[in-house]
């Protein structure tokens, strides 16, 4: 009996920490989507490149935790993304800026859409 409920109480435990960090991405993922969104509609003003560095902020705020939990690369070309969105901005190279930020849009929803509990990512 003591066993059954030791076993029933770890899978307990995992569960319930699978389930909050895949609540806890998709809260960060969405708060940098919306920021990563807000600092593409600046284009063409010096307030963008302030923008994208606030969202890189919260990004790499949240970034330690994501080693548990995500893929190294992807975290990765997330932040080298953000790097590259800094120079084109400061350059003022906003043709490059603007689709870098659609391929960071693309990646962040990509791994949203990675880390939700449907059969696809179980399987």
């Amino acid at each position: 009996m003591k066993q059954t409920v030791i076993a029933v109480a770890t899978l307990m435990l995992i569960l319930l920490f699978a389930s909050g960090g895949v609540f806890y991405v998709e809260e960060v993922v969405e708060h940098t989507v919306k920021l990563v969104e807000q600092a593409g509609s600046l284009v063409g003003t010096e307030h963008a490149e302030t923008a994208i560095e606030q969202a890189e902020h919260y990004w790499k705020t949240h970034e330690s935790f994501f080693g548990a939990l995500l893929q190294h690369d992807e975290v990765d070309n997330v932040v080298d993304t953000f790097a590259q969105l800094k120079a084109y901005a400061g350059r003022g190279d906003w043709d490059d800026y603007c689709g870098n930020c659609a391929a960071l849009l693309a990646r962040l929803e990509h791994i949203s859409a990675k880390e939700r509990p449907i059969l696809q990512n179980i399987m």
